[in-house]
């Protein structure tokens, strides 16, 4: 038990740390989950799930400090921004579906490859869905809002052209995802078998 906090515990400052640079370098990608995909291969679905739970308030309430408070267009923390745990705990779902079967996952390795397609543009769908329902219908019930991003810019472009504001989410959040969750799947399945490789080294030199 103990074990697994600090592992999952580490995953989220992973996460933390790696979205904050990929902010710094490419904003249209987030990357805040390479390491919540990483763990749900290691250690299953609960371990994964407390990740992705966990993550984003975490993340939001980080933002409004590094942000001296200011999270929101009034100042303060910007709630809403929890509710996108429900992508995280989505694309945990559908990792952990077509991966708890380790001995199909690795029959080959077109079908490791096939799954871990399966994997990256079935979460990517979902979670673009999820995230889009979440900002055209959920968003608008808050009073504040917090900085723009860049599916927002594009939201807006699409609104302008007459688009519900559903769609106007969705079609441009769907290729920036994909591009997200292909990067993310096949990161976090690198570093899960890197993970596997240490932990057989360490368990030999103890023999």
């Amino acid at each position: 038990m103990k074990r697994f906090f600090k592992t999952a515990l580490l995953c989220i400052i992973l996460n933390i740390t790696l979205s904050l640079l990929s902010g710094a370098i490419m904003p249209s990608i987030f990357l805040d989950t390479v390491f919540t995909v990483a763990i749900t291969f290691y250690c299953g679905l609960v371990p994964g799930l407390v990740v992705a739970a966990t993550y984003n308030p975490i993340m939001t309430v980080l933002r409004s400090l590094l942000a001296g408070g200011t999270g929101t267009a009034s100042g303060g923390i910007f709630y809403y921004d929890f509710l996108y745990a429900l992508c995280g705990i989505f694309i945990v779902i559908v990792t952990w579906a077509f991966s708890r079967n380790k001995k199909e996952f690795y029959f080959s390795k077109s079908v490791t490859l096939l799954y871990l397609l399966i994997i990256a543009f079935l979460s990517a769908f979902i979670s673009s869905f999820a995230a889009s329902a979440l900002d055209a219908f959920v968003r608008p019930l808050f009073k504040t809002h917090s900085d723009f991003s860049a599916v927002d810019y594009f939201a807006l472009a699409f609104q302008k052209m007459k688009f519900n504001a559903f769609l106007s989410y969705l079609l441009p959040r769907i290729p920036i995802t994909i591009l997200d969750r292909l990067i993310s799947t096949f990161a976090g399945f690198g570093i899960y078998r890197l993970a596997e490789k240490f932990e057989r080294m360490v368990q030999g030199g103890k023999e």
